[in-house]
Parts: structure tokens; C-alpha cells; sequence
């Protein structure tokens, strides 16, 4: 009886580690994934984000749209540049600023 138990307590203490130790490699492949990314490619993300809350919500659209020129500018990227300042302009004539 005593041999069953341990098995089923050590069983129990493997089951419950598991989610952590999950957790612990998703963490682990997000910051893998967050240091591999360019200024660029935020920027292009934070352009897609922008674009896709332009018709939505223009003030959240304003705010990607210029986290996203800061990181352009910071690349490099004029077409990025360039891009960020087109949708900024849109969402201040939208908002009527």
C-alpha cells in the first residue's frame, strides 16, 4: 500500500511541475523572440497595428503610429519614416487636429 502511495504522490508532484515548467519556456522563446527583432520590424509591426485601428479607434491608431516613427527613425528606414508620418497625418485630420 505504502509503495502505491509514493507513486501516486510522486506522480501528483510531476503533474503539478509541468505548467511551470511550460511557462518557463514560453517565456523563454518570447524574450528569444523579442531580442531578434529589429527596430525595423517593430516599426513595421506597430504600422500594421496602426493601420488596422485606423477606422476602429483613431486615437490608439495615433499612438502605434508614433511609437512606430520613433523606432523608423531609430532604423533608419526612410520608407518607414515616411510611412508612420502618412498614417499620423491621417489620424490628426481625422481627429481634426
Amino acid at each position: 500500500m505504502i509503495p502505491f502511495l509514493r507513486t501516486l504522490a510522486l506522480l501528483l508532484l510531476l503533474v503539478q511541475g509541468i505548467p511551470a515548467l511550460a511557462s518557463r519556456q514560453l517565456d523563454k522563446e518570447r524574450v528569444d523572440i523579442e531580442g531578434m527583432a529589429t527596430n525595423a520590424v517593430r516599426a513595421k509591426a506597430l504600422l500594421e497595428l496602426a493601420t488596422s485601428h485606423a477606422e476602429k479607434d483613431v486615437n490608439l491608431s495615433l499612438m502605434h503610429a508614433h511609437d512606430a516613427l520613433g523606432l523608423a527613425r531609430l532604423s533608419g528606414n526612410d520608407e518607414l519614416v515616411h510611412d508612420a508620418l502618412t498614417l499620423i497625418a491621417k489620424a490628426q485630420l481625422e481627429l481634426g487636429l
